[in-house]
């Protein structure tokens, strides 16, 4: 089954200031969860990986799913963060 990142997705986590992005090329995967530096809400990419990790929303579940599909890396440690 193929996890799409949909554009009501990406609204309702940039509410709470991190989104997945697409960062071609990145010596850590393509799909990753950031944090949006434009807001300026969080202050690193961690505090946006704590959000999806304990989060229970739809879109934290779902982000999750995204990741363990599409960087299985990431996912990992964003399910391992001390």
């Amino acid at each position: 089954m193929k996890i799409e990142w949909t554009k009501l997705d990406s609204e309702q986590a940039n509410r709470e200031g991190w989104n997945v992005y697409n960062a071609i090329g990145s010596d850590n995967g393509d799909w990753q969860v950031q944090r949006n530096d434009d807001q300026n809400m969080l202050s690193d990419d961690g505090e946006a990986w704590l959000i999806i990790a304990n989060g229970n929303k739809p879109h934290h579940k779902k982000a999750l799913a995204f990741m363990k599909a599409n960087n299985k890396t990431e996912y990992n440690l964003i399910l391992n963060q001390d």
